[in-house]
Order: structure tokens, then sequence, then C-alpha cells
């Protein structure tokens, strides 16, 4: 670099300055398995699959996310990267993590836990009880609260409810994020209700898995995240949702390995 003509977002004349990626490639899918599950229903009570996270052949990203590239002020900075939805989503409104309590609801008296009525806490509370309880009755009683759930014949929870997104696509019917999150990040929570609510492939979008390590009790897939913040796309590997782990202890040498 010509220290003497910095890179820089910032130029002479004052105008920012940015560039643009529109990106388009190819994948190699080297994925061994498919694992096709029901997620939940629509509105209409039509079954939802997970097909399109297991594709059959190579794939082609012809038209990803524009990818706005973005100099530092300072060329030692490098550059930034940021996907272009995102940027024009948060653009136009900070999206925040938030504790404010929804409404005037109030909580006080003392009772035991099976007699707390969960839907007259305070929001402040239920995330509290979702970030710290132990207890997995409890936090499966929240998971109502955060996601519509479909229900088997015995009231088992066996889905989750989709709904039309913005683009036209099915998306889940997520009540509140912030609590969605929170008990999702719970390693409390009981596996099958971890697994239903964000480990099951495609419950979280539609990211082609297109590779997978499996040994013994180690299973991962590797996701395709085609509109990323890398102009050609990156990949991320997670433990399956039959190989559970919360924690680095739980890790073993399989799962590194894998």
């Amino acid at each position: 670099m010509n220290m003497d003509f910095p890179v820089t977002c910032v130029h002479p004349s004052g105008r920012f300055i940015a560039g643009v990626h529109r990106p388009s490639y190819r994948v190699i899918n080297n994925r061994m398995s498919s694992e096709i599950l029901p997620l939940g229903k629509t509105t209409d009570n039509e079954t939802v699959f997970n097909h399109a996270n297991f594709p059959d052949e190579d794939l082609h990203i012809a038209s990803a996310d524009p990818v706005y590239e973005i100099p530092n002020a300072f060329p030692m900075w490098g550059v930034t990267y940021i996907l272009g939805r995102i940027a024009e989503k948060n653009g136009a409104q900070h999206a925040g993590f938030s504790f404010k309590p929804a409404g005037s609801r109030h909580f006080s008296g003392s009772c035991a836990v099976d007699d707390i009525d969960l839907l007259k806490l305070p929001r402040v509370l239920l995330l509290a009880i979702a970030q710290t309880c132990t207890d997995p009755v409890l936090l499966s009683k929240l998971c109502p609260m955060a996601a519509g759930l479909v229900f088997s014949e015995n009231g088992k929870p066996c889905g989750l409810r989709f709904r039309e997104g913005n683009d036209g696509s099915l998306v889940p019917e997520i009540l509140d994020h912030d609590l969605y999150d929170t008990l999702g990040n719970n390693p409390f929570l009981p596996d099958d209700l971890k697994a239903l609510l964000l480990l099951n492939p495609g419950i979280q979008g539609t990211s082609p898995v297109v590779g997978e390590y499996s040994r013994e009790d180690t299973h991962i897939w590797e996701y395709l995240r085609a509109n990323s913040y890398i102009p050609w796309g990156h990949f991320a590997a997670n433990m399956a949702q039959d190989s559970i782990r919360y924690s680095v202890k739980e890790l073993d040498l399989g799962d590194i390995t894998g």
C-alpha cells in the first residue's frame, strides 16, 4: 500500500466511499446423508418440511445479497464487510436487546413455582427466569410465550407454527425474539425442545447443508451461509440436533476432529 495515498472511507472532497459486491459462485455439495424432518405447520395446517436444507446437487449461487465493503477511517484497520440487507434494515431502524417490560404487569406476593401465572409476570422476570432457571418444567412452560407451537394429540409440542414472511417465504412464528433466544441458550431446557425450537435443520432458515461429519457420538452439519457478510459466502459447522453440546466441557476429541 502506498501510504502517501491511504485507502480510507473518506474522500478528500468529503464524500463517503464504499464498494459493492454482487456475489455469484458455485459450491460443491459434500454432504453424505439427508434428514428430512417435519418442522411444524402453517396457519392452514399444512406440514412444513426442511427439504430446502438438503439439496441433492452442487449449488450455483447466481445472485446472493449485495455486500458493502467499507474502508475504515485509518488504513491500518483494513476494511469492514456489511451484508447489504442488514445494513439497510439497521439504517432504517436501530434494533437492540431490551429488558423493558411490556405493558404494566406487576407481580407480588409469595407462592410456589407451580402456582405462578406466567402471563402475569413482568417481562423482565420472564427473561430472568429463561436465563437463570434450572427447572426444565418451568422452562418448558415459557416456550409457548416465546414461539407459536404445534401440539400433538397427546398435548406434547411437536413443531412450530409457520407464517408467511415479508418476502413470501415461510418463517417460524416467533412471539418474543428475546425470550426465544434466551430460552434456546439455556442448557436446562429439555433436549427435545432445544431441537424443536432451534436445532433441527431448517428451523432457523433455508441455508443448505453441504458438508457433514458423522462418527460414533459426533454428528456435525456444515451449512452454507450464501447471503453472507463475506462476499463469496461462508460455512458454519454446527453440532447436529442429535449431538447436542451446550458447553466446552461437553466436547470430546471426536467433536474437535469433526
